[in-house]
This record gives structure tokens, C-alpha cells and sequence, in this order.
């Protein structure tokens, strides 16, 4: 080999073993919650969780940053509604006495008679009922409370619906829904296919139940408590045949679908309860017996000495809110 050659080759070896002697030793693996860097790899190059502030991937440090503000003051309502039967209800406001109840109550409106606007000469209808409507509220203290429950208690056909809490910050609003969905075949329309004429039917899906949404604004001891109890139900169905969609006679269903409202506001110190009284009735079928004593509980023969006869109750819903601040 030429000595040339073999020079070029130690001078190499020898640069190579300087280069190795000032390298940096090797990095021992990441400790727990320290982040490795990750060149070129994107945001989500590790998926792990970042506990340190202002460390980690983007996408890390995205994810640490609350999607809102927790509210200093936060507020606790216990909603309680009953169901009672009317005379239960007389009970109840006479034991709380008329200086204590608010009433509202809201008068039909006639509707106005209007001329035919331009917009309206097409084929068109519409279907308007309105009804008087009231409400009643009261502050009661919890003494009275319990009085209420007791004769609710004392009630047979009085009940609990529901006993919902629900936590929201000051100035904020919580509500809750207890609905269920009922489908109507109610839509008919022509369609085009193919050059003939086809007929579509639609579902109209209507929703029935109970929701009620309350508002809380700290007020120094008080609470101010606004509060919304709405009811929807469908109140009739009916069937109507139809003409001049699609060829013959058509079938569709027509529900009455009523959706009643009741507001109230009032400051409640520490301990108090509002009652929202919204006028909201139903009747319930159940079945009353009645027969001969002592022999119509005789097993076996208590159905030859008792009679069992239906019989409609009109309920009531009352509703009972307390506000606590946390």
C-alpha cells in the first residue's frame, strides 16, 4: 500500500476517535411527567397526560385549558313535584292561608280579524286555540313544608312525580326534561318519480312531558329564584280522510298538541321554599271498592260481598323548590 495511502487512513481513525471522546454520553430515558422531544412528528407526537403548566404538545397543553370558567358562587336546587287530588289541594291552601299565595291570571285574547295579504292567496291553513291560564306562588318556611307533606301523605291517590337536583353557578340556568316522543302519521305529499306520480306519508313526531328550568342570582343572604315549569301533552287525535293527494282517498292523523307555561320569581332567605301552584290538571282512572264489612275481606268470598266501581280523579301538580347556596 502506498504510503500516501496509508497516511489518509490513520489521520481518518484518529479524527474519528476525537470526534468519539467529545460526543456527549448517551441520554438516559425521560423521567415521569418530563416530555421527549419529537422532531418533525406533529402536536400528537406522545399521548401522554401533561401535569406541568406550559409543557408538553400542543395538543396536550389544548386539553389542559378549561372549556369554561368554574362560577365562584354556585347553587343548589332540590325540586320536588307532587301530584295531589283536589281535595288534598284545597287542604294544602287553606292550611297556608291567603295572605301568603300570589295569583296571576292571563285572559283570552280575541284574535284579530286580519285582511288577506299577497303572501297568503296560496292554499294554506291554520288551527288556533288559546285559553285562560293561572298561576299561584308562595314563600313557605320548612315547618310548612312538612305540613304539606303530611297531607299529601294522608292522600291516597297524592304522589311524588319526581325529586330532581340540580347544581348551576350564579346567573346560571339548570333545567330538566322528563319527556317521552310520540310519532303521528300526519304528512302526505306528491312526489315525482319516474315520470309518475307517487304518494309520500310523513311521521310528525310530538313530545309530552314535564320540564322545568330554574335561575338562581345571589342577592347577599337571599337568592333570587326565577323558575319555569312548562307541560306538553297531546290532547286529541284525530283521523281525517283526505282527497286530491295522490289517486282516492288518504288517511292521516291530526293531534292537538297543548304546551302550557307558568313563570314565577321570588327571594328566598336561607331554610325557605317556593310553591309554584301552575294550574296543570289531569285525570286518573282507578277503581273504588265498597261492600259489606268484615265479609268482603274474607278470602275467597270477598267478591261476592264487594263491589268495585271506577272512578275519575282530578290531580293537580304542585311545585316545591328550594335553593341553597354551596
Amino acid at each position: 500500500m502506498p504510503f500516501a495511502r496509508i497516511a489518509s487512513v490513520v489521520a481518518v481513525l484518529l479524527v474519528a476517535s476525537i470526534g468519539l471522546l467529545h460526543a456527549e454520553p448517551p441520554h438516559s430515558p425521560p423521567e415521569s411527567g418530563s416530555e421527549p422531544a419529537v422532531n418533525g412528528s406533529g402536536p400528537f407526537a406522545n399521548g401522554k397526560v401533561i401535569q406541568a403548566v406550559g409543557s408538553g404538545t400542543i395538543a396536550s397543553r389544548m386539553l389542559q385549558k378549561a372549556s369554561f370558567e368554574a362560577p365562584k358562587n354556585q347553587i343548589k336546587f332540590e325540586v320536588q313535584i307532587l301530584s295531589v287530588d283536589s281535595e288534598t289541594r284545597d287542604k294544602i291552601y287553606a292550611q297556608l292561608g291567603d295572605q301568603k299565595v300570589q295569583t296571576q291570571i292571563t285572559n283570552v285574547t280575541d284574535a284579530s280579524s286580519e285582511l288577506i295579504s299577497d303572501d297568503e292567496l296560496a292554499l294554506g291553513s291554520r288551527h288556533t286555540v288559546t285559553t285562560s291560564s293561572i298561576v299561584s306562588s308562595a314563600v313557605i318556611d320548612p315547618e310548612q313544608a312538612e305540613q304539606l307533606y303530611a297531607l299529601a301523605k294522608e292522600s291516597e291517590h297524592s304522589k311524588v312525580i319526581a325529586r330532581p337536583n340540580m347544581i348551576a353557578g350564579d346567573g346560571q340556568t339548570a333545567s330538566i326534561e322528563q319527556q317521552v316522543q310520540r310519532p303521528f302519521l300526519s304528512e302526505l305529499k306528491e312526489i315525482q318519480h319516474e315520470g309518475e306520480t307517487a304518494v309520500q306519508s310523513g311521521i310528525h313526531v310530538l313530545s309530552e312531558g314535564t320540564d322545568v328550568s330554574v335561575l338562581g342570582n345571589v342577592d347577599g343572604d337571599a337568592l333570587i329564584v326565577r323558575t319555569k315549569i312548562q307541560q306538553a301533552r297531546v290532547a286529541d287525535v284525530q283521523q281525517h280522510h283526505v282527497y286530491g293527494i295522490g289517486d282516492g282517498q288518504k288517511t292521516i292523523q291530526v293531534p292537538s298538541h297543548e304546551v302550557r307555561q307558568a313563570t314565577a320569581t321570588a327571594k328566598l332567605l336561607p331554610k325557605q321554599i317556593l310553591l309554584l301552584d301552575p294550574y296543570f290538571q289531569s285525570t286518573e282512572r282507578t277503581d273504588v271498592s265498597s261492600g259489606t264489612p268484615m265479609l268482603s275481606n274474607l278470602p275467597y268470598l270477598n267478591k261476592t260481598f264487594k263491589q268495585t266501581k271506577p272512578k275519575a280523579v282530578t290531580m293537580n301538580t304542585i311545585v316545591l323548590l328550594k335553593a341553597k347556596r354551596l
